[in-house]
């Protein structure tokens, strides 16, 4: 005892330096209310199925050593949340304060108790002794269990000493032939003590008393030392709950077996400091459990594509095959089973269930179809969703939503956070279009080569996909090409045959080449936004050749006589094909051999002779020349670089 008294003065003297270590550090800490009254602590571990009754407290500070806990998981990093909690010291200090040293808290008086005695005939130090009596009130309770954390101040130093102080819970009545202590460790039967449950190593002070140093386990060792030497002050630390308490165990579950409906049993909850007053100990409780009967039921829905139509891509009709499991987790018997597809109770018809009764375990499956309609093949997926109904044997109602064996993942582009448990098919998607144009002449007799000739082009949009098509694009790269009219949507099947047309004024450059040659590209989007595209094809929408529009042979026309009075009928010198020989010149000579016009790149447009003199020794070239025979000249290379030359006569009427 000597020893003893002197550890507690050298704590108190380590108070002041530990408080000066702890300057700056804020602890999170659980919520407490002293002194609840018997009515709180009934109804606090009061469970379904029992009633509480004639509850006294035979030894204990009501308002030092009992109070309401909460919060305990994230204010002290308990492994109970809500609880009672009893203390042979002050319950205020041993909750709320972060472990600084062991040291006693408070001091009670004794109390013999001939239960605890049968324990450790020394456990009559400061003991908290609360008791009351239990009624069975439903049939199918037969047990209770007990859910605590036991905790002290006498680890480490005192592991293995006769300073073993002690938890119990005792039990009596109907079906037991004595008192008994169901508050042992599960693994050894041993009472929960500090020296059955501990870091697994004997303390400085241990005297050869009985002890198990198997059980760590369930041990939380809340900062002192471990090699078994002296736990001076300050302790070493880390500190991982905050109470003030030098270790403490993980939840130890008790169960009291073997209760009959209608019968009274007597509990007694029970804990002391063993051989002395000195080193608090403390337990806090759960909510009693009782082990009524549930009745659940478990509805699976599994969906997969079942039959196609068409074997490359889905089309509307296409069948997907549910298969519905219906299992009895719960332990009583469900009957009246029915289930119902509600997501398509128009569509789906789900086939009679063998049977109606269920028992605990069993299960029971079906299957039913869906056809696949083009909303949902635009959609590119399924959601679904069944539920199942049975009563149980309390004549309740019970109801379960289907789930998804394989849910998706919330990452998945087709999650849906509205119906994390939906049954989710994925329909393949085929998005395609194809595009056809055509110059509306006839492109088997190819036309004259005249520069600005308006050729007319139309276009033919088929959706060959298998889903509808939005925001249609055409682009085509022929330089000076106009392009009119839009399409915003095309069904599946669908053809657009006049929503596009296109407007080509032939250039130079094609007449030089002979032809007009050129692809259109059409770009459209699905309903899931995938960009799909074609080129263009002259006459078939499954084929990809450029659209040709080809010149006659370029052969030249002369023609002798103009009449320039802006009547647009013979008002310029007109030399058909000039345009496929642009390498050209052309001079015009009166009847005395005067030059009035010369000229190269002769194009009968740009480049023409309107009657009027650009010769410098003739009239103004503002006027017409007079009327009369004229002399041309025109030279010119063809397409092989040969140099040709042609000449003749020019009548020119300005008269008319």
């Amino acid at each position: 005892m000597f020893v003893r008294n002197i550890e507690i003065m050298l704590n108190k003297y380590f108070i002041l330096v530990l408080a000066i270590f702890c300057v700056g550090s804020l602890f999170a800490q659980s919520t407490i209310n002293l002194g609840p009254s018997d009515e709180v602590i009934n109804n606090f571990f009061e469970a379904e199925g029992i009633s509480i009754l004639n509850s006294s407290l035979i030894s204990g500070n009501r308002d030092e050593q009992i109070a309401l806990l909460s919060n305990g998981i994230e204010g002290a990093n308990l492994a109970i949340d809500q609880g009672i909690a009893f203390s042979t010291g002050n319950i205020e200090s041993d909750l709320l304060s972060i472990n600084q040293s062991a040291e006693t808290s408070n001091t009670h008086q004794a109390f013999v108790d001939a239960d605890l005695q049968s324990i450790d005939s020394l456990a009559v130090f400061d003991p908290v002794i609360y008791q009351f009596e239990i009624q069975i009130t439903n049939p199918t309770v037969t047990q209770i269990k007990i859910r605590y954390q036991f905790g002290s101040e006498e680890y480490p130093n005192w592991v293995g000493s006769r300073f073993n102080d002690v938890f119990a819970v005792f039990v009596s009545g109907p079906g037991f032939e004595e008192t008994i202590n169901v508050a042992s460790i599960p693994t050894s039967g041993n009472p929960t003590a500090v020296n059955f449950v501990n870091g697994g190593v004997e303390g400085a002070n241990s005297d050869g008393s009985p002890t198990d140093l198997t059980q760590t386990d369930l041990y939380i060792n809340n900062g002192h030392v471990t090699d078994g030497s002296a736990n001076n002050n300050p302790q070493p630390g880390p500190f991982p709950i905050h109470i003030e308490y030098n270790g403490i165990t993980e939840v130890i579950e008790s169960t009291i077996t073997g209760l009959q409906f209608g019968e009274v049993y007597t509990i007694k909850l029970a804990i002391a400091d063993v051989a002395d007053q000195a080193f608090d100990s403390g337990v806090i409780f759960e909510p009693f459990i009782t082990n009524i009967e549930q009745s659940e039921i478990s509805l699976l829905k599994e969906g997969e594509i079942f039959e196609m139509q068409n074997q490359d891509y889905l089309t509307p009709g296409d069948l997907i095959k549910y298969s519905f499991t219906i299992i009895n987790i719960g332990e009583q018997t469900l009957t009246s089973l029915m289930l119902n597809d509600f997501s398509f109770p128009d569509q789906i018809e789900i086939p009679e269930l063998e049977t109606t009764t269920l028992f605990p375990g069993d299960t029971i499956s079906v299957e039913a179809f869906y056809a696949i309609s083009q909303d949902d093949i635009n959609a590119g997926v399924v959601y679904n969703q069944a539920e199942v109904f049975a009563i149980d044997q309390a004549s309740q109602d019970l109801i379960a939503f289907s789930k998804d064996p394989t849910p998706l993942p919330e990452d998945h582009p087709f999650y849906l956070a509205s119906c994390p448990f939906c049954t989710v098919v994925i329909l393949p998607q085929n998005p395609q279009i194809n595009l056809v144009k055509r110059a509306l002449i006839d492109i088997n007799t190819p036309i004259p080569p005249v520069i600005n000739q308006e050729i007319i082009y139309s276009f033919d949009l088929k959706n060959t996909g298998n889903v509808d098509l939005y925001d249609l694009e055409l682009i085509d790269h022929l330089p000076g090409i106009e392009i009119m009219g839009s399409v915003d949507f095309l069904q599946v099947g669908e053809i657009a045959t006049e929503s596009f047309t296109a407007s080509y004024r032939v250039q130079q450059i094609d007449i030089e080449q002979g032809q007009v040659l050129n692809q259109a590209e059409v770009f459209a989007y699905s309903p899931l936004d995938q960009e799909v595209s074609d080129l263009s094809d002259f006459d078939n929408f499954f084929q990809d050749r450029p659209t040709i529009v080809e010149f006659s042979e370029c052969q030249l026309e002369i023609f002798n006589a103009i009449t320039p009075n802006d009547d647009g009928i013979n008002d310029v010198f007109k030399i058909q094909g000039i345009e496929c020989f642009p390498d050209n010149r052309v001079q015009i000579f009166n009847r005395y051999g005067v030059k009035i016009y010369d000229d190269k790149n002769y194009d009968n447009q740009q480049v023409v002779f309107d009657g009027k003199s650009s010769g410098r020794a003739t009239l103004s070239s503002s006027s017409g020349v007079p009327s009369g025979v004229y002399f041309y000249i025109l030279e010119y290379t063809d397409r092989e670089g040969v140099k040709h030359k042609k000449q003749g006569d020019l009548y020119i009427n300005q008269g008319n």
